[in-house]
């Protein structure tokens, strides 16, 4: 049959007069434990607080992602219409260069 030992948990440093020596092998224990418990929350925390970052960044990259493919849409649009305007020069010029000449 197990024996449990009902022990308050201290995490850091022991209480004032209490020396380690006078510590049973059990308190010792559960004093790791309840600093490894802290030390765990505290890294736990840490953890959601990085996640929380990395989800408001996968955000931020979506957006940025959306408006650059709007840019290039846009880009090309406009490449299209400086073709035109182009083709549509370049064939005034040919008209113009036919006046002159004729």
């Amino acid at each position: 049959m197990d024996k449990t030992v009902k022990i308050p948990a201290i995490s850091g440093d022991l209480p004032k007069g209490v020396a380690k020596d006078n510590l049973t092998k059990e308190q010792n224990l559960a004093i790791e434990l309840a600093t490894k418990n802290t030390q765990l929350e505290e890294e736990k925390k840490k953890s959601l607080e990085q996640q929380k970052s990395i989800e408001q960044l996968k955000e931020i990259l979506k957006q940025e992602q959306a408006k650059s493919a709007e840019l290039a849409k846009k880009t090309d649009e406009q490449e299209a219409r400086v073709k035109e305007l182009s083709d549509a020069l370049s064939k005034i010029s040919v008209i113009a260069a036919a006046g002159k000449a004729g």
